[in-house]
């Protein structure tokens, strides 16, 4: 922004302040009629403003809309999904990334450097999604072999899967269960031999 010298307003205000001042003491009627209209005026500005605002962001693509509630909201909301949710918004993430690829295929490559933005982007959303994924899942597989009565709302809809797991832990084969966990969640070898004993 650039600096305006002191000086010159004070100067400006000196030489032109006296005659505004008087200008205004002649003219009272012409000050009391235009000072609403300035008001209204600005009032118009600002609405004016506002609209084209609120029509630029109707205008946002969905993708970037997506994004941004990603970002705001769903990131922070995560623990609180169940696994059905998380592989939804998992999904959805997978397919804007496989759009971003494709329109890097079919465009110019002047705009390569931009969808690769987008993509990594996107790509870190899909990052932390899969290792919540990953945490979740293995902290309810441990609360079931733990306690077998244990019921999850996280798993609804999974109740395939969860029998399996259910059957691995009623024949007591701790290999087997040490397989499937490290399957379905990636866990360290190490790590899933400390948990599930």
């Amino acid at each position: 922004m650039a600096k305006i010298p002191v000086n010159l307003i004070v100067d400006v205000a000196k030489k032109h302040g006296p005659k505004a001042i008087n200008n205004l003491k002649d003219n009272k009627e012409l000050v009391a009629i235009v000072a609403p209209l300035v008001g209204a005026a600005a009032a118009k500005l600002k609405k004016l403003y506002d609209d084209r605002k609120i029509a630029f962001a109707e205008k946002e693509h969905h993708r970037k809309k997506r994004y941004s509630e990603y970002k705001n909201e769903i990131l922070g909301n995560l623990p609180d999904l169940n696994r059905l949710q998380l592989v939804n918004h998992k999904d959805e993430v997978e397919s804007f990334i496989s759009q971003i690829e494709y329109e890097e295929k079919e465009e110019v490559a002047l705009k390569k450097p931009l969808h690769s933005k987008r993509r990594d982007d996107w790509k870190k959303i899909l990052i932390q999604i899969e290792d919540k994924i990953r945490l979740m899942d293995y902290q309810e597989y441990l609360k079931f072999f733990n306690n077998l009565t244990y019921t999850s709302s996280y798993f609804e809809g999974y109740d395939r899967k969860l029998n399996a797991y259910k059957n691995l832990i009623s024949e007591e084969s701790i290999k087997e269960i040490h397989e499937f966990i490290f399957e379905q969640t990636g866990k360290s070898t190490e790590a899933i031999q400390r948990d599930f004993v």
